[in-house]
């Protein structure tokens, strides 16, 4: 160890150049937020999954199989939209 306080100084800065004294607590993720958050994920992949086997599964898609694979992917989307609002809120907290 060294006694210049210069070389103390730079070697308790992280790779951010913050120290570890500035730097806040990570936020921790209550229990509402993971049922949430697993709750939109899942339904997300169910809806993914049902468009994907409409898609493939049926040959000669009436239009109302067609307004069901649209509607899926639409809501698909919307949970998508959903997961990363959840994450970026999550992140300014």
């Amino acid at each position: 160890m060294t006694n210049d306080p210069a070389m103390q100084s730079a070697a308790s800065r992280n790779s951010t150049g913050t120290s570890s004294k500035d730097r806040e607590p990570p936020t921790p993720v209550g229990a509402q937020f993971k049922m949430v958050f697993l709750s939109v994920l899942l339904l997300d992949l169910i809806l993914i999954l049902g468009t994907v086997a409409m898609s493939i599964l049926i040959k000669q898609p009436t239009p109302m199989v067609e307004d069901a694979i649209a509607n899926c992917r639409t809501l698909a989307t919307t949970g998508f939209g959903a997961i990363c609002g959840l994450i970026g809120g999550k992140a300014v907290t």
